[in-house]
């Protein structure tokens, strides 16, 4: 069945529609994982996603209205388990988890299982989750969602459909950032410094906007005038005296 889709997500495109697509079609993976460096829209993705699974309604998903939307966006589906947000991944944790994954459906056909920061699992936590990859139950999918795969057993990544976030575009940025009032250079300012990661931004100017902007306007005044020239000159003529004075040889 298609579906009109609304997530309010920049980025990603080709991801979301992937995604997208797996409701559409009816042919969810037994094991994702969601992984790229903070700030990129992983949990935001979630979200939408599992919002977009259960939604009751038949042409736009998520509707937001029905019980499914509602429950959901509350983190109170019954078909809906999530670990990581108030709970560390101890072993303990996550076997107890598991055991309310294994037990039956409560309201529909589809369970949905979400493990934040699954990247700071240890290795015996990670054996505990490796079996329910292997086997899951019947009609459950599960979302690992992390900043990083260095330190995740190969084992764990080997079960899972791997969905990598990068970074968006300058593009993709500047029309994100429409959102707020902020001037254009204001706006460049806010895409050199979080690398592509709203995230960031955000963090960057929640606090107090009105602080931000004028930190912006100091750096785009550092950047683009004399100042900047001057500054590089000192510090490599600090450094020049750093290493005669550590070398008296130097030069000589």
């Amino acid at each position: 069945m298609s579906y009109q889709y609304k997530w309010p997500i920049y980025g990603h495109k080709n991801l979301l529609k992937f995604l997208q697509e797996t409701i559409s079609q009816d042919k969810l993976a037994n094991t994702y994982l969601f992984y790229g460096p903070r700030g990129l829209g992983k949990k935001l993705t979630v979200k939408y996603f599992a919002q977009s699974i259960f939604c009751e309604h038949q042409e736009n998903r998520p509707c937001g209205e029905c019980q499914s939307c509602r429950m959901t966006a509350k983190n109170s589906f019954l078909d809906l388990y999530t670990l990581g947000k108030d709970q560390d991944l101890s072993v303990e944790n996550i076997r107890e988890f598991l055991h309310k994954l294994s037990m039956s459906h409560v309201s529909g056909e589809k369970k949905l299982a979400i493990i934040y920061g699954i990247d700071s699992i240890n290795l015996y936590g990670a054996n505990a989750l490796l079996k329910t990859l292997e086997e899951p139950p019947r009609n459950t999918t599960i979302i690992l969602v992390a900043d990083s795969i260095v330190n995740l057993p190969a084992t764990v990544i080997s079960r899972c459909q791997m969905l990598k976030f990068r970074p968006l575009t300058s593009d993709d940025m500047k029309e994100w950032l429409e959102n707020f009032d902020l001037a254009a250079k204001e706006k460049q300012t806010v895409i050199n410094l979080s690398f592509g990661r709203p995230g960031i931004a955000l963090t960057m100017m929640e606090d107090d906007l009105e602080n931000f902007k004028k930190s912006c306007n100091f750096i785009i005044k550092l950047l683009s005038g004399s100042t900047f020239y001057f500054m590089q000159k000192s510090i490599n003529g600090l450094l020049f005296l750093k290493k005669k004075i550590l070398d008296p040889s130097f030069m000589n």
